[in-house]
């Protein structure tokens, strides 16, 4: 449990913040695209800006449901934005080995301090990306728990299923 508010609360609060994030990325990008506009031979920034902006869209339709979800209490409207951080952060992932392996193989000499370096910085970037979707994880595990009821094992199914053994006179008999 969390010390001075609850888990929704923090949920609501982080989504919340993730949407005026994704709201001043999506008003800098455009910025920065008319900008660009008025310079010559920029189709491919211009192509890299404008899918920047869709996957900062994407974001901010998940993250919003997310905090419809919580507010509602639904667990279905949650799993989207967490399958949707768990592939940005996969991304993420891929994305600084290929940067880091480009880095190593042109420049030739690359200080290990460097390395090291950038590897702790996307290392604790991960970190924080997985920090700031455990509220909604936890959330969304209690509303699916909670909207799913008991959970029937093979040890309730045998606790609750009838007996039925022979006696010693070979008839039938049923326990409950």
């Amino acid at each position: 449990m969390s010390c001075c508010c609850s888990l929704p609360t923090w949920a609501i609060v982080i989504g919340v913040l993730q949407c005026l994030g994704c709201f001043a990325a999506t008003v800098y990008i455009a910025f920065v695209m008319i900008q660009i506009a008025f310079i010559q031979n920029t189709e491919i920034i211009m192509l890299q800006m404008s899918s920047i902006l869709v996957f900062v869209l994407i974001a901010l339709a998940f993250t919003i449901t997310m905090i419809v979800g919580v507010m509602k209490k639904r667990y279905r409207l949650i799993s989207p934005y967490l399958w949707f951080c768990l592939i940005a952060i996969i991304l993420y992932v891929i994305l600084q080995v290929v940067a880091m392996v480009i880095l190593i193989t042109t420049l030739d000499d690359v200080p290990t301090h460097h390395i090291v370096i950038y590897v702790l910085r996307s290392a604790a970037s991960v970190c924080i990306q997985l920090l700031f979707m455990f509220p909604s994880y936890r959330v969304y595990k209690r509303y699916r728990a909670e909207a799913m009821g008991p959970v029937t094992g093979l040890q309730e199914v045998y606790a609750t299923a009838p007996i039925v053994y022979q006696n010693a006179y070979g008839s039938e008999k049923t326990h409950f």
